[in-house]
């Protein structure tokens, strides 16, 4: 999408070109109707890209994220040339229901002793770590899916798949600090995540719903689009977390475990004094603070968000 980028004074210019040329080139090529990354994505989202795209414009200090992920793939990339593996940064297109789908398959790799030969997709993906402590993300299961798919119908047959998730803010300090507190934390930085790719016939019917919801979608106005849904605006519910008094860059408690396990946040005031409780903390030196609900998605990782009415109301309500 053609995004028109602004930058701060003193900024130099080559993060300025290496923003645009990531929109202008880098990104266009092969995109088909639509890529794998817009049939995955919400469809208000999609279709206000699709309207307002030369109307937005966004900070070279917003874009930073994507320029460095976009050089992650393009070192693999050419790691993967210089050895000799031939299926990497796999851009074309496949007919589906009278459409041409975009695709980018960032590596394929043979599996070994398999006959008649068969194939692994590894996607390379870049997360904070709350979005491996919650788990699987539903966007990048149908992703793999649809790509694994499209690969099998050009004669590639893809019959396994993983994410290899690199999590920026990854730290040992944090590792070895969550070890000693018995709290959830990934080992490693970079995660190898398994994706079930599930049959051909869920992946035909999901491209289908996909496909069929932009079309009926394409002429209403921006602001009788479908809303996206809390999932897909990585919604934040309000919560409370337990800090150490004085401290400003983390809280010392920010989730419990539910009884299944997972890590949940502390929705109510009750939830955090228990874990105050559980923990010994005193309110001499710990104490609760209120979190207000927050889209994360739509207000950090969503240009469109001037041109969306659902955004701009929730803003006025506090999200």
């Amino acid at each position: 999408m053609d995004i028109i980028c602004s930058r701060k004074p003193g900024l130099s210019n080559a993060w300025y070109e290496a923003a645009q040329y990531l929109d202008e080139v880098y990104e266009a090529e092969y995109r088909g109707w639509k890529s794998t990354t817009q049939l995955v994505a919400p469809t208000r989202m999609v279709l206000l890209y699709e309207r307002h795209d030369h109307e937005m414009c966004e900070d070279v200090q917003e874009r930073a994220n994507i320029i460095g992920g976009s050089g992650t793939h393009e070192i693999l990339k050419m790691a993967a040339e210089h050895y000799g593996h031939k299926l990497c940064e796999q851009r074309f297109t496949i007919p589906f229901s009278e459409r041409e789908i975009g695709i980018k398959a960032d590596r394929v790799d043979p599996i070994p002793n398999t006959e008649p030969l068969e194939f692994k997709l590894i996607e390379f993906k870049e997360c904070k770590t709350w979005a491996i402590i919650l788990g699987e993300k539903e966007d990048w299961i149908w992703q793999c899916r649809i790509q694994a798919y499209a690969l099998r119908q050009i004669g590639i047959n893809v019959t396994q798949a993983q994410v290899d998730a690199l999590i920026k803010d990854w730290s040992i300090s944090n590792l070895e600090k969550a070890q000693r507190e018995h709290k959830d934390y990934p080992e490693h930085q970079i995660l190898d995540i398994h994706i079930d790719l599930g049959s051909d016939s869920e992946v035909e019917e999901y491209l289908s719903s996909r496909i069929q919801l932009l079309l009926e979608n394409e002429t209403v106005p921006d602001d009788e689009l479908p809303e996206c849904t809390p999932k897909e605006r990585w919604m934040r519910d309000e919560c409370f977390k337990i800090w150490k008094r004085g401290k400003t860059d983390k809280a010392s408690v920010a989730t419990v475990k539910d009884e299944n396990g997972r890590r949940v946040p502390m929705t109510t005031r009750q939830m955090a004094e228990d874990a105050m409780e559980e923990k010994g903390y005193s309110t001499a030196d710990y104490e609760i603070r209120y979190h207000p609900g927050q889209c994360t998605r739509c207000k950090h990782y969503c240009t469109a968000r001037t041109f969306c009415n659902q955004y701009l109301a929730s803003q006025k309500e506090g999200f």
